[in-house]
């Protein structure tokens, strides 16, 4: 299987498993698990279980790990970054869903594959070539009618300033935390690394709680049992194997082809929904899924080979 292929095939399941994250976290809610406890125990039983795994694959020769210690410099900083990333990425757009329509939250939120598009212009010699900026294209048309046809339908957005930021904040931490992790730490394997930034990750949720008075938040899956179905759903696909298989994939195939590629997140959070929860799909969001599914199969067409960029840094995950 070629680099290409299994990048993608690595980011389409990274974004089929982001999408049922819409469905877990609306049980859990729906149960008494408030957001910040959610995404607490969504890192830290993620980051306990790929610990656990990369310390029994490395006793049995099936792993190389990295050392923690070794990790300095320009990489140490990249982890930092990206970490302090992935906790505003959750943070962020969590707080904007309460505050303004899911829609129009996603609509902010995924403009980070045009801000890491023409970023990579710069940062990592990716050129803007014509399958790129047409699957961009594609994609974020199909985004706009899958996310909007249901709220044309019900009546419109809900827009409020503070709302509005927090997805964009959301939107533009992604989009750090995409360049950031093409070749930021590239010597750490993939799972090392995931293993390492939803660690650090669940360590800033924990001290927020105990900022906030919140600590007592994180018992509710004990008060609650029938919440840990739902709390193992987000930690393990939900974030280790899903969280990893992005990171693998943006490696593979470079941070622009990757993002993009992750515009089909809604689109399957959209097919979930009507298998699920009954919620039927407009026409719209047929035609909007149909154009996002388009853009992914123009990303695979082979570029010239002058124009080809070197490609994303590989590194066994």
């Amino acid at each position: 299987m070629s680099p290409r292929i299994a990048g993608t095939v690595l980011v389409v399941l990274a974004a089929g498993l982001f999408g049922t994250l819409s469905i877990v976290s609306r049980n859990s809610a729906a149960l008494g698990l408030g957001t910040l406890a959610f995404v607490a125990w969504r890192s830290g039983l993620a980051a306990l279980a790929m610990a656990g795994g990369l310390r029994i694959a490395a006793a049995t020769g099936r792993a190389t790990l990295v050392p923690v210690g070794s990790i300095r410099g320009r990489a140490r900083a990249a982890f930092l970054i990206a970490t302090l990333c992935l906790t505003l990425v959750n943070l962020a757009i969590f707080a904007a869903f309460q505050r303004i329509t899911v829609a129009l939250a996603l609509i902010i939120f995924y403009s980070y594959p045009a801000v890491v598009t023409l970023a990579s212009v710069r940062v990592h010699a990716e050129p803007l070539d014509r399958s790129r900026a047409v699957a961009l294209a594609l994609a974020s048309v199909g985004l706009l009618l899958v996310v909007l046809a249901p709220s044309m339908q019900a009546g419109g957005l809900g827009i409020e300033p503070v709302g509005i930021g927090l997805a964009a904040l959301a939107a533009l931490s992604q989009a750090v935390y995409v360049l950031v992790s093409v070749r930021g730490y590239a010597s750490v394997p993939s799972t090392q690394a995931v293993a390492l930034l939803l660690s650090g990750s669940a360590v800033i949720y924990v001290i927020l709680l105990f900022v906030l008075g919140g600590l007592g938040e994180l018992l509710q899956p004990f008060r609650q049992p029938l919440l840990w179905p739902w709390v193992l759903a987000a930690s393990i696909p939900g974030a280790a194997i899903s969280t990893t298989a992005l990171l693998a994939g943006i490696r593979a195939l470079g941070p622009s082809r990757a993002s993009i590629l992750m515009t089909l997140e809604p689109v399957i959070g959209a097919a979930l929904a009507a298998v699920f929860l009954g919620e039927r799909p407009l026409p719209l969001q047929l035609v909007g899924g149909a154009a996002v599914l388009a853009a992914a199969v123009v990303l695979q067409l082979p570029a010239p080979a002058s124009r080809e960029p070197p490609g994303g840094v590989r590194q066994p995950t």
